[in-house]
């Protein structure tokens, strides 16, 4: 045949199918199985001419219920004149493809690509910030929680087994993760603060773990806000293997720090501190995936400071969602101003030691490449004696302090840390 003809043939069955699937349906209702049989022989006859040999089996098989007299096979059967008609629709327009052909992944990596391209030309359509602050405060005060990457929430539902002997391992893993930490310090001072004991707040997360107990653990582990680990992979710098060691590597260079200037009473404090100083980003990746992805590569390709990128696109940087956030869901106020004056050591109004100390061990882990906070690389950093940080504790450190000999341990830690962190996130992903 003429294709053009052929053509016409097949777009005018399609126009029968739906027409007769209704016909059908009304039919069959009656079981008027003569007048139903006529139809599917015309309509048999058409689809043979026009070659579409697959709609032909599709009506024999319904030929045969009606002989049958199987009204309720024969109704469900009906669906498959619609999927003959996408079939056919498919042939006739191979570069269009119908919404059911497509998978949910296909359909979500389509409305992805849509969502980076709207924020990526919003700096040239003059539509900065994307989204307002006020949007993600009010998202961040609907939060049930604070979010933990799935695969570390997987692993925190496998140990919270309710026996007492799954203390210690939550222990361990609580106290390197930032999600969980946060989470398990809210659960435990709302407990403490229900017993209304006039106690100080919690803020060593280990402790968080064995105040709560193994029933209240097994819960917690049920509800815990989840964040899919996929969702934090930006690039070949960025992923969450790379945040989670540059957050593990700054408490632990911020325990050090304090070691070695002899501010011992704050060392569990700065620990927590260093890994949780980054909640913002988790929070963000939460709330906005496509933003974060988007503020990161924006930053990196451009080569700017990731907070002046992300007040161009949010309005805020991610250190104030965490303080909007850590505010809301009541963390210790030590850990608060860290996240609020990190970038700004100097005018901290309060802990302005443990501000200073925490933000001199993330300078430390930047240089050090210990991971990735998502900051486009330094080609050049300032001596530590010429940092903002180094200007409030050079003056509270004792007398016969070694700068020299600090920095030559912070950077042996810095370079066992990495290759620790990196052990540890190997097995986690065996796991």
């Amino acid at each position: 045949l003429d294709p053009a003809v052929l053509h016409q043939q097949l777009e005018a069955l399609r126009g029968e199918l739906v027409v007769q699937r209704a016909m059908f349906q009304q039919n069959a209702k009656l079981e008027a199985d003569k007048p139903i049989s006529a139809q599917i022989f015309a309509l048999s006859s058409k689809a043979e001419e026009a070659g579409a040999w697959g709609v032909v089996e599709a009506l024999a098989s319904l030929a045969e219920l009606v002989a049958q007299a199987r009204w309720p096979a024969f109704e469900e059967r009906l669906a498959v004149l619609n999927f003959a008609d996408l079939m056919i629709f498919r042939h006739l327009n191979p570069d269009l493809e119908p919404e059911e052909f497509r998978s949910e992944q296909e359909i979500n990596a389509e409305h992805i690509a849509a969502a980076r391209a709207h924020w990526a030309s919003a700096p040239s359509e003059g539509r900065c910030p994307v989204v307002q602050p006020a949007h993600l405060f009010a998202a961040l005060d609907a939060l049930n929680g604070c979010p933990v990457i799935d695969s570390v929430a997987a692993a925190f539902q496998m140990s919270a087994s309710g026996d007492p002997t799954c203390i210690s391992p939550l222990m361990d893993l609580v106290e390197r993760d930032p999600g969980l930490s946060v989470q398990l310090l809210i659960d435990a001072n709302r407990v403490q603060a229900h017993a209304d004991d006039g106690s100080e707040p919690i803020d060593d997360p280990r402790l968080s773990v064995g105040l709560l107990g193994e029933k209240r653990l097994v819960a917690q582990a049920r509800s815990l806000v989840t964040l899919p680990e996929a969702q934090m992979h930006v690039s070949s710098t960025f992923d969450w293997p790379q945040f989670w060691s540059f957050q593990n590597g700054v408490a632990r260079l911020a325990r050090l720090t304090c070691r070695s200037m002899e501010f011992h009473e704050l060392e569990p404090l700065a620990y927590t501190a260093g890994l949780l100083q980054g909640l913002g980003k988790l929070l963000l990746c939460h709330l906005e995936p496509v933003g974060f992805y988007t503020v990161l590569e924006y930053a990196r390709l451009n080569e700017i400071p990731l907070a002046d990128v992300e007040r161009k696109f949010l309005g805020c940087t991610t250190n104030e969602l965490a303080v909007h956030f850590a505010q809301r869901v009541g963390l210790p106020r030590p850990y608060v101003s860290v996240m609020r004056w990190i970038d700004t050591p100097a005018q901290a109004t309060e802990d302005i030691e443990l501000v200073s100390v925490v933000s001199l061990a993330r300078d430390f882990c930047r240089h050090n490449h210990l991971g990735s906070c998502g900051d486009p690389p330094h080609q050049h950093f300032p001596a530590i004696e010429e940092s903002e940080e180094w200007s409030v504790l050079r003056e509270r450190v004792f007398l016969g302090f070694s700068m020299r000999k600090f920095e030559l341990q912070a950077h042996a830690e810095c370079h066992e840390a990495k290759v620790a962190l990196q052990r540890h996130a190997r097995k986690a992903a065996a796991a």
